[in-house]
């Protein structure tokens, strides 16, 4: 698992565009290493002043090959919308970088609230029941795949 938090990137400084996989900082590489090992990425956004953070957007504009057609699922945070706004800003761009975003997500309302005296977030029940549909869909969608293949095999 790779944590954008603790990767310490800074804003895009490669001299050369992403799609050439040439990286000549080693933060870049590190972050490259970590996106290639997944087989997913989950997205952990609040929401600010109606979108998406800047962070996130430069994490994603330092990967082009290495993440190219992974799935990702999205949690986000706000007050009353729960930061679904930023979400669907950022789904248009999760699918103009070549990443499928899934359909199913986690949205958290009055994050505040939900924090604990130690800082860790005090998931409740319907939280935990969106994370593993965030979780379960990519296999889902595979089997969904697998019956159609199957089907055009058969009809074949």
């Amino acid at each position: 698992m790779g944590d954008l938090a603790q990767s310490n990137l800074p804003r895009f400084d490669e001299p050369l565009h992403p799609r050439l996989g040439r990286y000549l900082q080693e933060h870049t590489r590190a972050w490259k290493a970590t996106i290639s090992r997944a087989d997913a990425i989950v997205l952990v956004v609040p929401e600010g002043n109606y979108g998406f953070p800047a962070a996130a957007k430069n994490a994603l504009d330092y990967r082009n090959r290495e993440r190219a057609y992974k799935r990702v699922g999205i949690a986000s945070c706000g007050d009353v919308p729960a930061g679904t706004r930023a979400m669907q800003m950022l789904k248009q761009e999760i699918t103009a970088v070549k990443l499928t975003p899934g359909s199913e997500s986690v949205s958290i309302p009055f994050l505040s609230q939900e924090v604990g005296p130690d800082g860790l977030l005090r998931a409740n029940d319907v939280m935990d029941r969106a994370a593993g549909e965030v979780l379960a869909e990519p296999a889902r969608r595979e089997e969904g795949r697998r019956r159609q293949r199957l089907a055009a095999a058969v009809a074949a």
